[in-house]
Formats: structure tokens, C-alpha cells, sequence
């Protein structure tokens, strides 16, 4: 939905909130694109602990159910400090349907939500990064480039990030999900309030 189509919501991040985020409004019919400047999900190798909370509401699709044979059920955590034991968690105490925490790559997560996406013929548009935004009326016109690899370089070829379009989109409403270090809230100039020193 990107070019001329209109979506109402532009979803920015195709991680597993900008993806989870996509899911549910699309299963309210709403009319949602979701973009991501990397290649593909799962680009980075992290593992992920979904919480009892989280686990609820992602029962909620029956992702839950999906997710449980293919993770590793954690009911306690033991905190250490300097080789000393300083705490734990017992999920066991919290109740409920998920008295743990699953451990799983997120690549995981992250497929089973593009998959259910796909299901809801929403596609997710790998390569595609936000280089401005610009409220028009009640819309935001988005800016986009969509990226490819290319290789440069002689005797030895090396591949490289390219712009090969430039793409419009418009949207009554953004999500940015595209994490920490947001290329979207920093086109926006917004910046977290920093409450302690920097580990």
C-alpha cells in the first residue's frame, strides 16, 4: 500500500511490536502497510523472553499456542550481583494460564505474526526506509526509499545498501516501531528522557 494507495495506518518497524501492532489492527479492518529497512525479519539473531502479560495477549490471536512447542518454558529467574545471589523471580507466584516466561529466538515471534499478516493479505515491505515525515490536512505524507543491495568494488565485489526508488505514502495515522534507536523519531525530533547514567 505504498505509492498512490492509501493505508490508515503506516506501521514503521517490522519487529515483533510494529508486526503484533499490524495484526490487530488489521484484524479490525483497518487498512494497514507496515515497512522495514532491513531485508527481512529475523535480520538479527536475538533471543526473546515473552512474560506471563504478554503470553495473555498474544493467546488472544492463538499465537500463544503456537509459540509454545517451539520455546523453552522459564518458571524462575535467580537475580546475582558480583557473584552473589541478590533475588529471584518465581513465575509460578503470578498465577494464571502462564506461570512463565518463553524463551524462543525472536525470529520466531516474528514469523508466526508476518505469517498471520499474510493471511490478512498484509504485506510486509522489507527495504523500505522513512526519510521524512509531513502532516497534509488529516493525513501524513511519508517519504520512502526503497533500498537494494548492489556490489561495488574491483577485483573484489562487496555488497552495499543502495536507494534504487524514492515512494510516497499517505496515512491518517504512524506507528513507529522501528526500536531504540528510531530513525522515525529522530526525523520527528523526539528523544527519550534519559533517567540515569548510561551503562
Amino acid at each position: 500500500m505504498l505509492g498512490k494507495q492509501r493505508s490508515e495506518v503506516l506501521v514503521v518497524g517490522a519487529g515483533p511490536t510494529g508486526l503484533y501492532a499490524a495484526l490487530r489492527l488489521a484484524e479490525r479492518g483497518i487498512k494497514v502497510a507496515v515497512l522495514d529497512k532491513h531485508s527481512r525479519s529475523g535480520v538479527h539473531g536475538y533471543a526473546l523472553a515473552l512474560h506471563p502479560r504478554s503470553l495473555r495477549l498474544l493467546a488472544a490471536d492463538g499465537i500463544t499456542q503456537a509459540l509454545l512447542g517451539r520455546g523453552q518454558k522459564v518458571g524462575r529467574v535467580a537475580l546475582w550481583v558480583d557473584g552473589n545471589p541478590a533475588g529471584s523471580l518465581d513465575y509460578s507466584d503470578l498465577g494464571g494460564d502462564y506461570p512463565f516466561a518463553l524463551v524462543l529466538p525472536q525470529s520466531v515471534l516474528e514469523g508466526e505474526l508476518e505469517e498471520r499478516l499474510r493471511q490478512k493479505q498484509v504485506e510486509v515491505h522489507w527495504n523500505h526506509r522513512v526519510d521524512s515525515l509531513k502532516a497534509e490536512g488529516e493525513e501524513t505524507l511519508s517519504e520512502i526509499t526503497r533500498l537494494d543491495q548492489v556490489a561495488s568494488g574491483y577485483p573484489v565485489a562487496r555488497m552495499e545498501w543502495a536507494a534504487v526508488d524514492k515512494l510516497r505514502a499517505r496515512s491518517q495515522f504512524v506507528v513507529a516501531a522501528d526500536g531504540y534507536h528510531s530513525l522515525l523519531r529522530e526525523r520527528l525530533g523526539l528523544s527519550y528522557e534519559q533517567h540515569g547514567p548510561v551503562e
